[in-house]
């Protein structure tokens, strides 16, 4: 009988990592399991895209907020592009500062994208230097004090802010 080749295992990461590029984040998680030589191929990704509902319970809220923090933490390159769509529930504020800082301290983001998708949310912009395109939909927008501009910023989206 002949020995099974897993061909999967096989590809390059460059070719793994543009398969998780096609697939939501609860799939590209699942990847991890697939095998030895798939388990880690997640943090080399530098495009990511969440589709989350935030819980009316706090404690659920902080344990997306941990999750994120790992993800973001364990990414091996720099962040160029990330998507966010969330639903938030009336009269349940997200604060989306610590999503964004733990990005802008990860450096080189490209391309901004939140959509909210409930109410009008709040949301404190730290300065991405290096930021090129930048979508925001339904979201009371604060810059910092200091704020002066984005200096690369050649694509900017903004609808109900």
């Amino acid at each position: 009988m002949a020995e099974e080749v897993d061909r999967l295992s096989a590809l390059p990461l460059d070719i793994k990592t543009s398969v998780l590029r096609l697939l939501p984040i609860e799939d590209v998680v699942r990847t991890s399991s697939l095998s030895h030589s798939w388990r880690h191929v997640w943090t080399h990704l530098s495009s990511l895209c969440f589709l989350l509902s935030f819980p009316d319970d706090p404690d659920l809220h902080l344990w997306w907020v941990e999750l994120f923090a790992y993800i973001i933490s364990s990414l091996r390159g720099p962040l160029i592009d990330f998507y966010l769509c969330y639903y938030a529930h009336d009269n349940e504020p997200v604060d989306l500062f610590c999503f964004l800082n733990l990005i802008f301290l990860k450096g080189g983001l490209q391309k901004l994208s939140i959509d909210n998708n409930g109410c009008l949310a709040l949301i404190q912009l730290p300065y991405f230097r290096s930021l090129r395109v930048l979508y925001l939909c339904h979201l009371h927008l604060l810059l910092p004090d200091d704020f002066q501009g984005f200096e690369h910023l050649h694509d900017l989206s903004l609808y109900g802010v």
